[in-house]
């Protein structure tokens, strides 16, 4: 199977998860292209002073790649910097959220799975 850039689907979120700024969505991958195993599997681009709000997981974990930018991460309110190359992870009944706080773009990969 092969999905083409054209038949992925992109959009723009305001205020994703309560967050600030506008979230632009890629869908990579979904519905039962993955089994319906996954929740969620796209790429995220939020530019400066942009991010997802502080919210839970709650029967499903998430899992983000940073692949350009640098970010502020909240897990359960310890908050660090996250580079490219990181891992986050939000394991299930836990809270999170990012922030891009510099001028460059900040593009993640997210994964959410279903318990």
């Amino acid at each position: 199977m092969i999905i083409r850039k054209q038949e992925r689907t992109v959009k723009e979120v305001e205020a994703l998860k309560q967050g600030t700024g506008t979230s632009i969505l890629t869908t990579i991958a979904e519905g039962e292209q993955l089994f319906n195993h996954v929740k969620m599997y796209t790429n995220i681009i939020l530019k400066k002073d942009c991010g997802l709000g502080y919210h839970n997981h709650v029967d499903e974990m998430e899992v983000i790649l940073i692949n350009k930018g640098q970010a502020v991460y909240n897990s359960d309110g310890v908050e660090s910097n996250a580079f490219p190359g990181d891992v986050l992870i939000c394991e299930d009944g836990h809270y999170h959220s990012i922030k891009n706080v510099e001028d460059d773009e900040l593009l993640l990969t997210a994964l959410i799975i279903k318990k």
